[in-house]
């Protein structure tokens, strides 16, 4: 699929159709809820409909390994109707970060995972030890010399459902960072989330057996950063204008004074605002992914995008509950669920002032 410019091919806009039209119909809020009230279980069905109709878990994934051989705009688009949509699956965690991995690593091993990962069959997590400084990782996992797997893994979506285990660790023998998948299932321990659709946990690795994939490098790890951050992006994207288009139709339908609320000039300068982040957001996500997917270094970009979106999207969150009045603050209203979402990803793999950081160092370092 190519694209030219800031517009999507029609080719790209078909797929970002049908994702919509299958999010709409395979996970409504009504679904999404259920979910929550159940505890957050897998969807087994919706998440292997989701490999097989559309191929989004391998959507950036060579065909070689099982995938729909796409890059990082494709991807972005599942991300952001996975964001309007509020999808609830180990997506985040599986189709990005444990499959980026996985392509960073190659080989053999690491290809055979990721056709399990694409079909659907397996669902991945990724075991690290920071979500704040791609500088931090191996600080807190290690593998000794007879390669078994020590240390904790503090904050790990998607880790309730998996079924294929990843971490980035330090050799101890060689002291140098790899990607390890291990052979046995780590002790989870399930965290509290102001999030109640990604769900958060406690991962702790006594001396599991494991085998190495690649040793890594710190540009590589910065390179995976950057690619979760532009996806975290596109989902935080997605949120937003779910929310503005929400908000803008309760607008038009509130009575107060005799008059539609939409009309005050005051609410209307409130949502300008909003939809001018939004789309600022929007162009940067997309040009971010763009970068990308040309194989050019992104931390400025995904930096740019990242804190861009997360700020744009918590201006949306918090114009909706406030325009909203008191309904807004209801278990019954969506509202919360959305805010919960992007409250959640605006800190995830750095909050906007960090990413403002990383953008102003890689700006002095390629003056």
């Amino acid at each position: 699929m190519s694209e030219t410019g800031f517009a999507f091919s029609a080719e790209q806009n078909q797929f970002r159709d049908m994702v919509s039209g299958f999010f709409a119909a395979r996970s409504p809020m009504g679904r999404v809820r259920e979910l929550i009230g159940l505890g957050l279980p897998l969807d087994r069905d919706t998440w292997q409909a989701l490999a097989r109709e559309l191929g989004a878990q391998g959507i950036h994934v060579p065909e070689r390994a099982g995938g729909s051989g796409f890059g990082a705009v494709e991807l972005g688009i599942v991300m952001e109707e996975m964001g309007r949509h509020l999808y609830p699956g180990p997506f985040l965690s599986s189709a990005v970060m444990t499959t980026s991995a996985l392509l960073a690593a190659g080989g053999d091993a690491a290809e055979g995972a990721l056709v399990a990962l694409s079909s659907g069959d397996r669902v991945g997590a990724l075991l690290i030890d920071t979500l704040d400084d791609p500088a931090l990782l191996g600080t807190g996992l290690s593998v000794s010399d007879t390669g078994r797997l020590e240390g904790t893994a503090p904050l790990v979506p998607g880790a309730a459902n998996a079924d294929l285990w990843l971490a980035i660790a330090r050799d101890q023998p060689s002291g140098r960072l790899g990607l390890f998948q291990l052979n046995d299932a780590p002790a989870c321990q399930p965290l509290g989330s102001l999030d109640l659709t990604r769900p958060l946990s406690r991962v702790v690795c006594a001396g599991l057996s494991c085998v190495r994939l690649a040793h890594i490098d710190t540009a590589t790890c910065e390179r995976l950063w950057d690619e979760w951050n532009v996806a975290l992006a596109h989902e935080l994207v997605g949120a937003a204008e779910a929310l503005l288009a929400g908000t803008i139709e309760y607008l038009k339908v509130r009575v107060q004074f005799g008059r539609v609320i939409g009309s005050f000039q005051a609410l209307k300068h409130r949502c300008a605002d909003v939809l001018m982040e939004v789309e600022l957001a929007k162009a940067l996500a997309r040009e971010a992914a763009r970068t990308i997917a040309a194989g050019l270094p992104a931390r400025g970009a995904a930096a740019m995008a990242k804190s861009q979106a997360a700020d744009a999207a918590m201006h949306a969150a918090r114009a909706a509950i406030q325009l909203r009045g008191g309904l807004g603050f209801t278990w019954e209203n969506d509202t919360h669920l959305w805010f919960r979402r992007i409250k959640s990803g605006e800190m995830l793999f750095g909050s906007p002032a960090q990413q403002r950081e990383w953008l102003v160092a890689h700006l002095e370092a390629t003056a």
